[in-house]
């Protein structure tokens, strides 16, 4: 029994032809180079297209290895989400293996070369250009002076990671409802428009500082304390009460605050601050100091929960992290 491919309603095309594979995917990416990697293995294009708004989802599949070369995509920013397989992705100087996880953000007016291992097939993300640009003006409130770049690399396994994908599914979902045709309509300009501001506010670029200092200028002063003495006391044992009277608030209104501009309560932040710390530690190969010696120095007593906490933060063991960078 064959699986269920991604997007299996909207088959684009289908082709055993590699010109005629190339033509369909150059008309919905860029125009690119193609090549053969293993002329022995059965070429068989699959390509699955769902549009909303000016963007859309595209798996793609070819069967085989292959070599893509692009040229500059002038129109849009481009996620591309390993389905299976693996690809090395050379972009900007960078050259990184995506795999199931780990996805690869293309910006516009880069160039790039990929190589397809036999079983690779993506499920990407093609974002309309002038969209995410209008979002991220919108936010700064002003024109960009240098063109918006992302990092190339996105971890989908991170927890920012895992509700850009979540939001991703999500729309996919939609997409193969029956609904009205102005609903429908009106529902995927919304989605276009959160999915964009979700990439420019989960993921790494050159417009980070810029939007992280909008957000801090709308937060009130109690956030600023509390944070700050967060900072400068993070090995200390931290509790809401304490929080609550350097920032002169109630319990409840610190909470109420940290809830609407930081999205988690004042203690939950106060735990990932300390998380993230351990992991800088157990990632900078320090060879005489162990995964409990940085737990307990944080305020981590009980041992399994720590782990858990971390593992959910980070989507492994702190003892992977350490093994692995230790």
């Amino acid at each position: 029994m064959n699986p269920i491919l991604p997007l299996s309603k909207f088959a684009k095309f289908s082709s055993s032809s590699v010109d005629e594979a190339q033509r369909h995917v150059a008309n919905i990416f860029c125009p690119h180079q193609f090549t053969l990697l293993n002329r022995s293995n059965t070429f068989s294009t699959q390509v699955n297209e769902a549009p909303f708004g000016k963007s859309a989802l595209v798996y793609i599949s070819y069967g085989t290895a292959v070599k893509i070369e692009t040229e500059q995509l002038s129109n849009s920013f481009l996620v591309q989400v390993p389905w299976k397989g693996s690809a090395r992705v050379e972009v900007a100087g960078s050259n990184t293996i995506i795999r199931p996880g780990l996805a690869s953000i293309i910006s516009p007016n880069q160039e790039m070369k990929m190589l397809w291992s036999q079983d690779c097939a993506f499920f990407s993300v093609r974002l309309d250009k002038k969209k995410i640009e209008e979002a991220l003006v919108n936010i700064l409130g002003c024109a960009l002076p240098i063109p918006l770049v992302f990092e190339t690399t996105f971890d989908l396994n991170s927890p920012e990671g895992t509700s850009w994908l979540n939001a991703v599914h999500f729309i996919s979902q939609q997409l193969e409802l029956s609904l009205q045709p102005l609903a429908t309509f009106v529902l995927l300009q919304q989605l276009e428009h959160t999915l964009c501001l979700m990439l420019l506010n989960l993921t790494r670029h050159n417009y980070n500082t810029r939007l992280l200092q909008e957000i801090v200028s709308l937060a009130p002063k109690t956030i600023h304390r509390a944070k700050d003495f967060i900072r400068q006391n993070i090995q200390q044992h931290i509790t809401l009460k304490q929080l609550a009277q350097i920032t002169d608030v109630a319990p409840a209104t610190l909470t109420k605050h940290f809830s609407h501009f930081v999205g988690l309560s004042p203690m939950k932040y106060v735990r990932n601050e300390k998380l993230s710390e351990v992991r800088q530690i157990l990632l900078s190969n320090q060879k005489n100091i162990t995964v409990t010696d940085v737990a307990l120095m944080f305020g981590f007593n009980h041992l399994g929960r720590f782990a858990e906490y971390y593992k959910n933060r980070f989507g492994e063991l702190p003892s992977e992290t350490y093994q692995r960078h230790g």
